[in-house]
């Protein structure tokens, strides 16, 4: 039998994403599309992910689209839970988005995100926090694509902004992730947030009016960003 790697987290993220969330179900086992519902993940991330997870055991496709732990795979999320922090040394933030409750298409929309400042229980951080926050659309016009943030050790971080463009109406699913900065030549993921939003094909009272959206991310007290 083939033995489980000494460090799981060498695994890419999108295979740690994937492994944490059927670690989670009571049996192991979920569709793709609730795999990406409950991730963030997409298709492309999750086909990534799968296969490195199918590829190395610790997955297994019991139907088509429907994917389910093998016992490699338990024992391989239990190691993953042993290496991370305990829930005591983790600092986490919010964070918080600020979008239309609608968009239109070729009408710019600006969309602003940043970090809410830290709860009263959280444990202090080492220093101050770079990230990169990187927005993902399609068929859409994004400027910037991509914006540096520092998270202060208690203060909020950001906000910052992005004017998003889209070509096509329907419903458009937004992705904007939060990257580890650190000087490191290639950033790495540390999580982030996904929504969908309605495309109007002219713009509408919705398109004028904004609505507040969240998410939590884990920053270590080193100043190191854990994803």
């Amino acid at each position: 039998m083939m033995s489980v790697p000494p460090d799981p987290r060498k695994l890419p993220p999108q295979a740690l994403d994937a492994l944490r969330f059927l670690a989670a179900r009571e049996d192991g086992t979920a569709s793709a599309d609730a795999i990406m519902a409950g991730t963030g993940l997409t298709a492309i991330g999750l086909g990534k992910g799968i296969r490195r997870l199918v590829t190395g055991r610790y997955v297994a496709m019991t139907m088509p689209g429907t994917y389910a732990l093998t016992a490699l795979g338990q024992e391989a999320a239990q190691a993953l839970r042993a290496a991370e922090p305990t829930p005591a040394s983790v600092h986490s933030r919010r964070l918080s988005v600020f979008v239309p409750c609608e968009l239109a298409v070729g009408a710019p929309a600006l969309l602003r995100a940043g970090f809410d400042p830290p709860d009263r229980d959280q444990p202090p951080l080492g220093g101050a926090v770079p990230v990169i926050l990187r927005l993902h659309a399609p068929d859409c016009d994004i400027s910037p694509s991509e914006q540096p943030v520092t998270v202060p050790l208690d203060a909020p971080g950001g906000p910052v902004r992005f004017r998003v463009t889209p070509h096509q109406e329907g419903t458009l699913r937004l992705r904007l992730e939060v990257l580890a900065a650190g000087g490191a030549e290639t950033p790495g993921p540390a999580g982030g947030i996904y929504f969908d939003l309605g495309v109007a094909p002219f713009p509408t009272p919705a398109c004028a009016e904004f609505q507040a959206l969240g998410a939590t991310v884990a920053l270590p007290p080193g100043g190191r960003v854990s994803w």
